[in-house]
Formats: C-alpha cells, sequence, structure tokens
C-alpha cells in the first residue's frame, strides 16, 4: 500500500486497488481482499488516519521525548498531553531512544510555529514530565507541499481529516460538489504532499520490532536492506537520508528503517547484534511500539480559519517559521 512498495514514514496511498496490490506481492485480488478483510476482523487493520503537511499552514514539525518507567506511566501522560496546546500525537515506545538505551520514552509530536511557543510548549512538558527526563525538540519535517491549495481544496482537506475513511461520495455531499471534483482535487492533493494517509494498525496483534539502521554509505545501506529482505520476507523496508537529532555526525548517514517479525527479546538481540556486524553500518537501534494517541485541536483550528476566510490560499513560496531544536 506504500509508494513504490516500500514502508515511509509519510503514510501510504489510499488509491491504490486490491488488484494492484495483488499484482505487487503476486496473489490474486480475492486472495488480497480476503487478507484485508481477516485483518479488519482481528483488530489489525483500523482504517486510516489522515493528517495535513503541516507545511500547508507555513509550519515545521517537531519530536520531543520524555523518558518514563513503564507503559502505565506513558499512558497516563498520553492523556495529559492532550491538555497542551500545540501538540499533535503522542506515543509510547520501549528501546534505545535519542539519548540513552532500553527506556520507556513517550514520543511527542509537536508544532514549530515560531521560537517563542515552541519554548512555551517545551515548557508546558516539563511541567508534565515532573522531573523525568525531556529531550528535545528535534526537526521531524515531512517533505514540503508543491501545491497551492485554493479555498474548496481547505474545505476537501477539512472534511477529509475529520472523517478519513468517508467515501468519495460522501465527501461530496459535505462540500457540496461531484464525487468526480473531490477525486480529481484529493488525487492532487495527495501527490503534491499536502495529505498524507497513515494506516490505522496494531502492531500487538503481530509481533515486530522497528529497527533503525544507520550506515556509512548509501551502497550499504541497500545491501543491508538487501540481506533484511532475504532473512524475513515479510518485513517492511524503509531507506532515507539522516537523523541529525542523534548528532551531527548522523545528520548525512543513510539509514534504514524496517519492521521484523519477532518472537522474544532474546531473537532482537540476536538481531541486532549480527546486524551490527554487517560492512557499513554504524549504528542499530531497536524500538518496540505501544498505545498512542492524536490530538487534532490545533490542526482543526488553523482548517477553521482558512474556511472562514481569512487564509484562502497558501502560496508555494511561503517562508516556513523556524523553530530552535535541541
Amino acid at each position: 500500500m506504500y509508494p513504490d512498495g516500500v514502508w515511509r514514514p509519510w503514510g501510504v496511498d489510499p488509491r491504490i486497488t486490491t488488484a494492484e496490490i495483488a499484482r505487487h506481492v503476486g496473489l490474486s485480488r480475492k486472495s488480497v481482499w480476503a487478507r484485508i478483510q481477516q485483518w479488519k476482523r482481528e483488530g489489525f487493520w483500523n482504517g486510516f488516519v489522515v493528517s495535513p503537511n503541516l507545511s500547508i499552514f507555513g509550519v515545521e514539525t517537531l519530536r520531543a521525548e520524555i523518558h518514563v518507567s513503564d507503559s502505565a506511566e506513558g499512558s497516563a501522560l498520553l492523556e495529559e498531553l492532550e491538555l497542551v496546546d500545540g501538540v499533535l500525537y503522542g506515543e509510547v515506545t520501549f528501546g534505545d531512544s535519542a539519548s540513552a538505551r532500553d527506556v520507556e520514552t513517550v514520543l511527542v509530536g509537536m508544532v514549530g510555529d515560531g521560537a517563542a511557543s515552541v519554548a512555551r510548549r517545551m515548557k508546558t512538558l516539563r511541567r508534565l514530565a515532573r522531573g523525568r527526563k525531556l529531550n528535545g525538540p528535534y526537526r521531524d519535517t515531512p517533505p514540503d507541499c508543491s501545491i497551492a491549495l485554493a479555498l474548496l481544496d481547505w474545505r476537501i482537506v477539512a472534511a477529509i481529516v475529520a472523517s478519513p475513511n468517508s467515501t468519495i461520495t460522501q465527501v461530496a455531499r459535505q462540500v457540496g460538489v461531484t464525487p468526480k471534483s473531490v477525486a480529481r482535487r484529493q488525487s492532487n492533493l495527495i501527490r503534491g504532499r499536502a495529505l498524507f494517509y497513515f494506516p490505522r494498525v496494531d502492531w500487538a496483534k503481530l509481533p515486530a520490532v522497528e529497527l533503525t539502521v544507520f550506515c556509512q554509505q548509501g551502497s550499504e545501506a541497500k545491501q543491508v536492506r538487501t540481506e533484511l529482505e532475504n532473512r524475513f520476507p515479510h518485513c517492511l523496508p524503509m531507506t532515507a537520508e539522516g537523523l541529525g537529532y542523534l548528532g551531527p555526525e548522523y545528520s548525512a548517514s543513510p539509514w534504514l528503517g524496517v519492521r521484523v517479525p519477532v518472537r522474544s527479546p532474546a531473537e532482537v538481540q540476536m538481531l541486532v547484534l549480527s546486524l551490527s556486524k554487517l560492512p557499513g553500518v554504524r549504528l542499530v537501534r531497536p524500538q518496540f511500539r505501544g498505545p498512542s494517541r492524536s490530538f487534532p485541536r490545533w490542526v482543526d483550528q488553523q482548517l477553521a480559519k482558512r474556511l472562514a476566510g481569512r487564509t484562502a490560499t497558501r502560496l508555494p513560496h511561503v517562508r516556513i517559521r523556524k523553530a530552535p531544536v535541541g
């Protein structure tokens, strides 16, 4: 379901058909459809979450980390994050963080809308952390949106974000245009990277570890990816460049992100050790995903402003307000 068949951090293409998936994976369309229905019955697949690219609002995406003692404490912190203006999501993870190993961490996604606002937000997070370690903020910015949005586009974005699993016909009825017009504009919004579709999947139904493998060069990242695909045919690989928040030495490092099915912590340790010995590998970081929550208030407020006519369009040359990062 991901573009080019590669797992990417900025979501999937919801327009892909079961016939296209079937061609990619070498199954019949009926088999693909049956598997997706099974996912839904088992609670593994729960539809989509849709997020607008924050660059359409002229701001960045930032991330912070709060260390917690256990998952229960992390889940309690997720509830409190909803009260912080400009926080977009929270997710509990276990594994390597940017500054420590084998810790329970709450990842906090938030808006980077200028130095003063970010400073206030971080001050609130320190208060919520109650003495626990707080790292960040780090830049977590997606590719820039490449299109300008007309008022009708903003209306379609608002309708899809509010109800991401609605049909084209339902969205068309809500915004008062034809389904054909909605389908055309939705495709433009997806291609132009104005909207990101994320599958709502429960990874607890499929035990897996998420590995980030840093390499010396791009050619070595390709070799590591091939090695993982040979050993784990069902893994989901993603290749990209740099994670600067780990330190300047990693800002330009090619890295490979992959979800690998595992059965035990011992198996994870053996996998990390074996990958660390591959030529060109600089660092391997394992991480397990726990409960998460999204907080749409800030985005809803921004969309309401556009729909009120205060900002009918967004020009591609709008300058994004940079926020200081740690």
